[in-house]
């Protein structure tokens, strides 16, 4: 099986010419639509959602561990029981808690 990479590698070759000839004007790069519409020709709809257990693999485990973490060390930085904590601990918190779920998720988004 092709990656997704691969068919828009494929569908830029088949869009854009090998060669540049001096002296032209070289040929733009193809929009995005350009590029889903050959993906859609070529593999379906199903080509569009190549990929999409490996991501939800990655992206939901992700988000189980970030948002409760962040939402906790936030807390633990506000003056007061009334206000948002300053930017400077939310900052941190988002820091902190963005690096342990990425170093959580680290082996199954190596696999992928």
């Amino acid at each position: 099986m092709l990656s997704l990479s691969v068919l828009l590698s494929e569908a830029q070759r088949k869009l854009m010419p090998e060669t540049v000839v001096p002296g032209t004007v070289p040929t733009k790069s193809p929009t995005a639509m350009q590029l889903t519409r050959e993906l859609l020709k070529e593999k379906g709809i199903a080509g569009l959602y190549k990929g999409l257990g490996a991501t939800l693999l990655r992206d939901v485990p992700f988000s189980i561990i970030y948002f409760p973490l962040f939402a906790n060390l936030n807390t633990l930085g506000k003056r007061g029981a009334e206000g948002p904590a300053p930017f400077y601990v939310s900052f941190l918190a988002g820091c902190l808690a963005g690096s342990t779920a990425a170093v959580a998720v680290n082996p199954v988004d190596g696999e992928i």
